[in-house]
């Protein structure tokens, strides 16, 4: 895989990029729990909220993740703490010109640590290397906390979609799909700018 360029470190933590998940990241709980749901106005500010029944989400981790990313067309990086996934972010260059965060992730024991926001940085830098001048993610309505992650970090809501989940059974039958956006400098002539330094890479 070519190099990356950028290294990111967060206190002993560092975020590299790998060719796929390592087989001990199953072993991570990257469950989540949720008590609010956001209401239209999906992009008031602040969001309108209302509880709901506090319930726990855990997606699992995707087949794709465990396959090979080729470091141009999909990229994955993963925050390491020793030998333990603190968490990870995929990314694949979509046909709307824009790079698109398929997964981010982070596992219980690390949250709230600024490893989401150092793993977005990662992945705006992946896109300026692509060329690729916008960021895009998908959320649900219910995931309160990643909706505040994104807008604190810059994203605005593209739009939503509050049929796309009606047919995956009666947990997520009310949750709306949420579609963020987040442009990336460029310079005057419209390119993105050059990122410098290198990557760690397993």
């Amino acid at each position: 895989m070519a190099a990356i360029p950028i290294s990111r470190y967060l206190g002993a933590m560092r975020i590299v990029a790998v060719a796929k998940l390592p087989d001990h990241a199953k072993g991570s709980d990257f469950s989540f729990w949720i008590d609010a749901q956001i209401k239209p106005p999906f992009d008031a500010t602040p969001f309108v909220t209302e509880p709901i029944p506090a319930r726990q989400k855990a997606y699992g981790l995707d087949d794709d993740l465990f396959s090979l990313h080729d470091g141009k067309d999909t990229a994955l990086f993963v925050a390491e703490d020793g030998g333990t996934i603190a968490g990870y972010v995929a990314l694949s260059r979509g046909w709307t010109g824009c790079a698109h965060v398929n997964d981010i992730a982070i596992a219980c024991a690390y949250r709230r640590q600024g490893i989401a926001t150092a793993l977005l940085d990662q992945a705006s830098a992946w896109a300026r290397m692509e060329q690729l001048p916008a960021l895009r993610l998908e959320t649900q309505s219910t995931n309160l906390a990643a909706c505040q992650l994104y807008r604190r970090y810059g994203f605005e809501l593209g739009g939503y979609d509050g049929l796309l989940y009606r047919e995956l059974g009666d947990a997520v039958v009310t949750d709306v799909a949420l579609f963020w956006y987040l442009r990336l400098p460029s310079d005057a002539d419209g390119h993105m700018p050059a990122e410098t330094g290198q990557i760690a890479e397993n």
